[in-house]
């Protein structure tokens, strides 16, 4: 069943892009293909987290406590919210989702950010969430646009392991009360002394003081195995058949009654067990003298 109806695969998952399709491997002689799998639901990861043992060290798994990954599952019956890390699978409609691996490109899960007034003044501090924003008190409207683990100007290569976040650095969008939206940069000290970083955008500068470590997307495996539950009953029968073979014991009596002279009979009794013969002794003993105590009265 397992061979012929199940399903395996990896699924990359990134923050706010559904997708319904999982990559298998197959292996044919010599030769090895990528197949892609359609899954009956779609996948939507909502949060990723990576638990570090070094707050400043890189995104490896020598350096990582865990893995977690938030997301919903849509199909006919409605949304359903799961939650997968080290450990702790999810299962549903017959697919367990396990984590596998992930992506080495460093992204930021938040960010805290100075804005500091261009015209001076003290510099107002937010925390913003991946893909999120946050308002200061003057109404400016601060979005998570992008992040970098290696900015530099120009397009981003997406092959290139940025794990260590050698120059880290924050796109942000900004909107003032009845503006367009403007791009800002916040970078940390190792770029602060850049031309952009320097740049009022909507009366302020922005600098990079933290943010927290998480990769460009979580890759899951999934797994379906129908066969399971059949392997999961015949478990269990197993059990049962055990059980009664090695705790209940084959007990037999036999009674042989011959004529003798006279109106008298004689009864030969014999038993017979397959294992536990002391008890069965005991047993055959204690029946045997019920007998003659009742021929008595």
């Amino acid at each position: 069943m397992t061979s012929q109806f199940g399903a395996t695969g990896q699924m990359p998952v990134a923050q706010g892009k559904p997708t319904n399709l999982m990559l298998d491997t197959v292996v044919d002689l010599d030769k090895t293909t990528q197949v892609t799998k359609q899954l009956p639901f779609t996948i939507e990861c909502v949060d990723m987290q990576q638990k570090l043992i070094k707050k400043d060290g890189s995104l490896s798994a020598m350096n990582t406590i865990d893995w977690m990954t938030k997301f919903t599952i849509t199909d006919e019956t409605g949304t359903t919210d799961a939650f997968v890390q080290m450990n702790r699978p999810y299962d549903y409609r017959g697919y367990r989702f396990f984590q596998a691996s992930f992506i080495p490109v460093g992204r930021a899960r938040n960010i805290t950010v100075d804005a500091v007034p261009a015209g001076g003044g003290e510099a107002q501090q937010v925390t913003i969430p991946r893909d999120g924003s946050a308002t200061l008190p003057d109404g400016t409207k601060i979005g998570f646009k992008e992040f970098r683990g290696n900015f530099r100007i120009g397009p981003e290569d997406p092959n290139e392991d940025t794990s260590e976040y050698p120059n880290p650095g924050a796109v942000l969008q900004v909107t003032q009360p009845d503006t367009l939206p403007q791009t800002a940069y916040a970078f940390g000290p190792k770029m602060a002394s850049m031309p952009v970083a320097g740049k009022p955008v909507a009366g302020y500068t922005y600098k990079l003081v933290d943010f927290e470590k998480v990769a460009d997307q979580h890759i899951l495996s999934v797994q379906r195995d129908p066969g399971a539950n059949v392997v999961y009953v015949g478990f269990i029968l197993l059990f049962l058949t055990l059980v009664a073979v090695f705790f209940f014991s084959h007990q037999r009596v036999w009674a042989a009654i011959d004529n003798a002279p006279g109106d008298t009979r004689n009864i030969v009794f014999g038993g017979n067990t397959n294992r536990s013969v002391n008890a069965f002794d005991d047993k055959f003993k204690r029946f045997i003298g019920e007998l003659a105590i009742r021929q008595q009265q």
